[in-house]
């Protein structure tokens, strides 16, 4: 999954350790270009007689004319833009997470095209491709000329070069660019954008309608340059927010231990807090080392607000180091769950499964996150603590090249918890809701305010 501000989380064909199983498989009959059917699949019906008969029959059988239409040679009639429109087509047919494809019939969608729409120029192509894929309905799945497909490609391989904002983007309702969350540590953090904020412009330019791709290459720059970013907040207030590009760095894991003083019920307690601000390639490991230098301790809470997700595998791998077995996460399309992804066996010889855990989280906690926290809720490993569902950023994209050097992004499944819930646009329910409660998201804010309101503590362990 990105860790850049492309809004979208990118399937990558990567060796993982964790393991994943394939739960069923499909396979689905390919029609040629034109629909008719293969002789090997022929049936007594006229209207699958195949093509080599449509071709060769012309005459009464059993005195019934049947007037055939003989089938257009391929090689002939189809057009090299006609092939590039197929090259998407076929994609969005193999990989779509929607097999019902937003309700239409995708066959007939093929032959419609080919038969209505103008495709002489390379730019009568792309338009025809884009209006194809605007019958799904899905901001996520998209066409890329070619050179915005070389820039996502730079983007998903994390080699942009320069400085941006530190912002994760996705798209809403009504293709409003919703900020998931600021990068914490980052620079749109420290200006004040907010998990929930509309961005309607940058540098005074109107950026509604773009898509969140080209929302990220205009907040890409050279670092030290000015940014402006004009949102509109969650209760409707506008307001222009200034800020300097830097180079994007994922901030580290981050611990400390709080000592809660005894009671009159309680002896003293030692309770861990762990800031996890996103999930990058590293992220596991250093949470691995983190609970060995904290050691033995009589509760853990790991603080998720606003990590926007990250680097997916790290996310699974983490959650291995709290449970030794089970599912923690599905992925899905439409028909129900293809693959599961069980723990990690190179964590799982580590993992605290006994240590009373919490994991705090806010609307800004998405994606890979949700992932974390969905496992270990749903295999009661943890208790989920936060005053707002968690974002919802459910889905996965994968980016597929076209032979003209543009490309499509096809959303290809959805993230389901280990109980099957769908994390897409729902997100994880808290368990508990903290209230009023001030809770700050670093460690020694964290430990004084447990310290002086004891209270808390009772919200985050059962």
């Amino acid at each position: 999954e990105s860790t850049m501000s492309s809004g979208t989380a990118f399937a990558r064909q990567k060796k993982t350790a964790y393991a994943r199983r394939p739960l069923c498989a499909r396979a689905r009959a390919q029609s040629d270009v034109y629909g008719c059917t293969p002789a090997s699949r022929a049936t007594s019906v006229p209207s699958a007689i195949p093509c080599a008969l449509k071709r060769g029959v012309a005459s009464l059988i059993a005195s019934t004319v049947i007037a055939l239409t003989p089938c257009p040679q391929p090689a002939a009639a189809v057009t090299e833009e006609q092939l590039l429109f197929l090259e998407a087509w076929r994609a969005v047919d193999k990989a779509y997470v929607d097999k019902s494809f937003a309700g239409n019939n995708w066959l007939k969608t093929k032959e419609k095209f080919l038969k209505s729409e103008t495709m002489f120029e390379r730019d009568d192509t792309y338009a025809a491709i884009r209006k194809m894929l605007a019958l799904l309905n899905d901001p996520f799945t998209r066409f890329l000329e070619p050179d915005r497909m070389q820039a996502m490609q730079r983007a998903t391989a994390g080699a942009s070069a320069g400085g941006g904002a530190g912002v994760e983007v996705t798209v809403g309702d009504g293709d409003k660019l919703i900020v998931v969350a600021p990068l914490i540590g980052g620079p749109a953090e420290r200006a004040g954008v907010q998990p929930g904020d509309e961005i309607v412009g940058v540098n005074g330019d109107d950026v509604r309608g773009l898509s969140a791709y080209e929302l990220a290459e205009k907040l890409i720059g050279e670092p030290g340059t000015p940014l402006k970013l004009s949102v509109v907040r969650t209760g409707g207030a506008r307001d222009d927010v200034e800020l300097v590009r830097e180079p994007i760095k994922v901030a580290k894991v981050s611990s400390g231990t709080c000592a809660i003083p005894a009671t009159e019920q309680r002896s003293e307690r030692a309770i861990a807090y762990i800031r996890i601000p996103a999930w990058s390639k590293d992220t596991a490991k250093q949470l691995l080392e983190t609970l060995k230098a904290v050691g033995k301790v009589d509760g853990i809470v790991v603080d998720l607000r606003n990590n926007y997700g990250g680097f997916f595998p790290s996310a699974v791998d983490a959650a291995s180091l709290f449970m030794n077995k089970g599912v923690v996460v599905y992925t899905a399309d439409t028909t129900g769950p293809l693959d599961a992804y069980d723990v990690n066996g190179d964590y799982t010889v580590f993992a605290d499964t006994k240590t009373p855990l919490a994991l705090l989280v806010n609307k800004g906690t998405a994606s890979a996150s949700e992932v974390f926290s969905g496992a270990l809720r749903d295999n009661n490993r943890a208790l989920v603590v936060g005053n707002e569902n968690t974002f919802g950023k459910g889905l996965i994209q994968t980016l597929l090249p076209l032979s003209d050097g543009s490309g499509v992004t096809i959303t290809v499944r959805e993230y389901r918890t280990p109980n099957n819930i769908s994390i897409n646009k729902v997100g994880i329910s808290p368990d508990r809701a903290y209230g009023d409660a001030d809770i700050p998201d670093s460690a020694r804010g964290f430990c004084d305010s447990v310290v002086e309101n004891p209270k808390v503590l009772k919200t985050f362990f059962r």
